[in-house]
């Protein structure tokens, strides 16, 4: 947790949120890569499966591993399927990261939330077939704590880009209040030839309540001396 709030003040979330969709896109490549390999051999896994199910206690995923067996190609083709959408995703998260554009986020935010949950349960199921399987429980140990690490690192990549389409929809809500206050106080704002007033730019400080035109925002404290000012 000190890491993941050590990134979120250094580094924007737009930023933050390019870089979890470059790692996404990398690790959707790799995967779909692995399907493309694995298309080739399917009489070995069917083969490695049946092997595993004869020495090992499967517990409830027996019927699982059984579905598998027989046709392998149609685990591999709907993984592959799922990763061609999942790939798309995180090309529009880097667009939307980039333009601040909440709907193309959202798709990836989807997707990455029903791979964390299938991730969840593959981990939580080795866990338990290890339980069972390996009485060596130093071995036990080292995969949970593994499991659960890279699955709690997961979890932060995919609460950057949530993060940065929280604070897009506060802003957006902050700009519309800010020209409804502006509208009903019949407040005019200075216009100059070269520069036009972007509802953007009107401001709602909670601390002080000001509304600011954007040159004029207010600027705030914060409690550590070297500490930038956070920025999405």
């Amino acid at each position: 947790m000190v890491v993941m709030y050590t990134c979120c003040t250094w580094i924007p979330l737009r930023l933050g949120s390019i870089i979890v969709g470059l790692i996404s896109l990398a690790q959707s490549i790799l995967i779909g890569l692995v399907c493309l390999i694995s298309m080739n051999m399917t009489d070995t896994i069917s083969h490695e499966i049946n092997k595993l199910l004869c020495s090992n206690n499967m517990f409830y995923t027996t019927p699982i591993w059984r579905v598998i067996e027989k046709d392998p190609m149609f685990l591999i083709t709907n993984i592959m399927i799922y990763f061609v959408f999942y790939t798309i995703s995180c090309i529009a998260l880097i667009y939307g990261a980039l333009k601040s554009s909440i709907i193309f986020m959202l798709p990836y935010i989807i997707l990455e939330l029903i791979r964390l949950f299938v991730i969840l349960y593959v981990v939580l199921t080795s866990i338990i077939l290890l339980k069972i399987n390996v009485l060596d429980f130093l071995i036990l140990i080292l995969i949970s704590v593994i499991g659960v690490v890279l699955l709690q690192i997961l979890v932060y990549l995919w609460c950057c880009p949530v993060s940065l389409v929280q604070c897009l929809c506060l802003k957006n809500s902050l700009a519309f209040e800010s020209q409804e206050v502006f509208n009903n106080n019949n407040i005019t704002l200075p216009k100059t030839a070269t520069a036009v007033v972007n509802i953007h730019n009107i401001v709602y400080d909670p601390l002080s309540d000001h509304y600011g035109w954007g040159p004029f925002k207010p600027s705030y404290n914060y409690p550590y001396k070297n500490m930038p000012q956070y920025e999405y």
